[in-house]
């Protein structure tokens, strides 16, 4: 199955929430997801709302936090084929800040 990240972001993520609402008071923050390479690009998933998380327009929001890593590995992390302590370890995963909510983002794209 070939995922595309704008396939995972806009429709995987919205189902993934509305499944499991507890996972947007979890993380309860806004993240830009920047995504490098072919079919990359960048989006908002505003998880401090209730509904309507994604956005494409960057430039008029604020993130809380920031997540930089190619296609390829973001793909890898969807499919449970990499995980995210390893990429930020040999730093091909950027996340900034810091912080406890990171690992629930592995729940949050996840397949």
């Amino acid at each position: 199955m070939n995922l595309t990240p704008k396939q995972v972001i806009e429709e995987n993520v919205p189902a993934r929430l509305i499944a499991n609402p507890e996972l947007q008071k979890e993380i309860n923050s806004v993240i830009l997801f920047d995504l490098k390479g072919e079919n990359g690009g960048k989006w908002i998933i505003d998880l401090t709302k209730n509904s309507d998380w994604v956005q494409t327009n960057t430039e008029e929001v604020t993130p809380q936090m920031t997540v930089e890593l190619s296609v390829t590995d973001f793909i890898g992390l969807v499919r449970k084929e990499l995980n995210i302590q390893g990429l930020a370890l040999v730093g091909r995963l950027k996340i900034k800040p810091l912080n406890s909510k990171v690992m629930k983002l592995e729940s949050l794209i996840q397949i």
